[in-house]
């Protein structure tokens, strides 16, 4: 499948005119113009985007963090990425970011945004389903910006239809729609 992709990877979104689109962030803002979850303002826009690229960073770092290395190994590379690396750094910039720009549990503004679902996905699959090995599913209970966002965003009634709709199909989402309120 990936060799016949436009860039050889997944994800890819093929249209009902059979126009396919490639690379996650690229469908991500198509998707998000569709639902009105991708801001028209340019620079409420780059705002969204400089969280989009932040949750990706977030999750690079810590999938970097103890590769190659016994299992006990990396699980110990992997807390300390998230208490004093690289991770913990970016941590404190986005509930930063969320206090400077975000407002009433937005990531960004005061209206739903991608922001606020990748934030909610991200930080889910990252710090809190026990996907990574070694990262505390508590990693964000010192966030507490953060964690009103993944709380707003995933009890709107949208969100809460996709876990339903999802629960029984996919292990990930069966976790999620469990752990839907992110209180810690």
């Amino acid at each position: 499948l990936k060799p016949k992709t436009e860039w050889n990877s997944l994800p890819f979104l093929t249209l009902p005119d059979g126009s396919v689109i490639g690379q996650s962030r690229a469908i991500a803002r198509y998707v998000g113009k569709l639902t009105k979850l991708y801001p028209e303002d340019p620079l409420t826009a780059a705002r969204v985007d400089a969280i989009m690229d932040a949750c990706e960073d977030l999750q690079s770092a810590v999938n970097n963090a103890g590769k190659g290395m016994e299992k006990s190994e990396k699980e110990k590379a992997r807390a300390a990425e998230v208490s004093t690396g690289k991770a913990a750094s970016l941590l404190k910039k986005l509930e930063a970011f969320i206090e400077k720009y975000g407002k009433d549990g937005h990531a960004v503004g005061d209206t739903f945004t991608l922001a606020d679902i990748y934030i909610l996905c991200y930080g889910f699959l990252i710090f809190q389903s026990g996907f990574f090995d070694g990262v505390p599913t508590d990693t964000l209970k010192t966030w507490p910006k953060i964690q009103a966002v993944q709380k707003l965003t995933a009890n709107h009634s949208q969100v809460q239809a996709r876990f339903e709709a999802e629960n029984s199909k996919n292990p990930l989402f069966k976790k999620m729609a469990a752990a839907r309120t992110f209180e810690h």
